[in-house]
């Protein structure tokens, strides 16, 4: 029954899965939220030894190359991810290229080992204490104030070249279908 299903997800599974994947057979409209369980900024990483330590000089270092692109790795094509790296790159003027993985742990494991140039993920715990270590660094995070987690990370506002950059946040939410009782809902 309708109410015996509680779903949980991002904006990759609710919105972009049924926007983007013909194979999914839902649409957002088909769950109503009960709670937010999370919300993290995004943070723009970069493998330890890509030259650049801040969003301008990211875009000045890609500019002065262009045979040679930078690459972006994202948990995989059509995620929150995958659109907010499309989104860096058309920001900065420079084209990159995506690298789609099949989830987050590959793709950190080959942008702390240096196979990929540039990522974005949350701003959380996990890639704070990986920051700290050294691998990867973190250029920008979004939003209008700096992370909690990454205080010493500048915001894409702080920057010059890429003041204007926005994109949503990280976020988990919690769902039941839109069929199920209201009382359900109800706390």
């Amino acid at each position: 029954a309708a109410g015996d299903m509680l779903v949980m997800g991002s904006p990759t599974e609710l919105i972009l899965a049924p926007a983007t994947l013909q194979s999914a057979r839902y649409k957002p409209e088909d769950f109503r939220p009960l709670a937010m369980l999370s919300r993290s900024q995004l943070a723009l990483y970069a493998r330890s030894d890509l030259p650049v330590n801040n969003v301008d000089e990211l875009v000045a270092y890609a500019k002065a190359n262009p045979g040679k692109p930078l690459s972006y790795g994202s948990v995989g094509m059509g995620s929150i991810y995958h659109l907010a790296g499309d989104a860096v790159a058309e920001a900065a003027g420079v084209p990159m290229n995506h690298i789609p993985y099949k989830g987050g742990a590959p793709l950190i494991t080959d942008i702390v080992g240096g196979h990929i140039d540039l990522m974005l993920l949350p701003a959380d715990g996990n890639m704070a204490r990986r920051v700290a270590a050294g691998k990867p660094k973190a250029l920008a995070v979004t939003g209008n104030t700096r992370s909690p987690v990454l205080p010493n990370v500048p915001t894409f506002a702080e920057s010059r070249s890429m003041t204007n950059f926005a994109t949503v946040d990280a976020w988990v939410g919690l769902f039941i279908p839109a069929t199920a009782p209201a009382a359900l809902t109800q706390a």
